[in-house]
């Protein structure tokens, strides 16, 4: 997933992806922490850490994996699914606007 800053077209992607062998916490082998720059922040969290990439043991439709998006100087923002490993919804929900929208999926058009 990538966050767009529409303003001065910076962008910030984080990765989330399924691998067996890896665990549910940091893998120095699949994983990669997540360090800030000019962009909008923009990262998943696991076991209170920041990662840009975070790889899972297994992925399914229950799956919930909390993201952090912080802004930076701008004040429009973009946030797309460039692309999924399954044909399943994926939500992702804006906790502060109290939306919930389906980035990808069964009924993506």
């Amino acid at each position: 997933m990538v966050a767009h800053d529409l303003e001065k077209g910076s962008r910030q992607q984080t990765t989330i992806r399924e691998n067996p062998a890896a665990s549910a916490g940091f893998d120095l082998e699949y994983d990669s922490y997540f360090i800030s720059g000019y962009a909008p922040l923009f990262y998943s969290v696991s076991n209170g850490s920041a990662f840009a990439l975070n790889t899972l043991p297994s992925l399914d439709e229950n799956t919930q994996i909390p993201l952090s998006f912080i802004k930076n100087e701008a004040s429009a923002y973009q946030i797309e699914m460039a692309n999924a490993p399954y044909e399943t919804d994926i939500f992702l929900t804006d906790l502060k606007e109290n939306i919930t929208v389906n980035l990808w999926g069964r009924s993506r058009l």
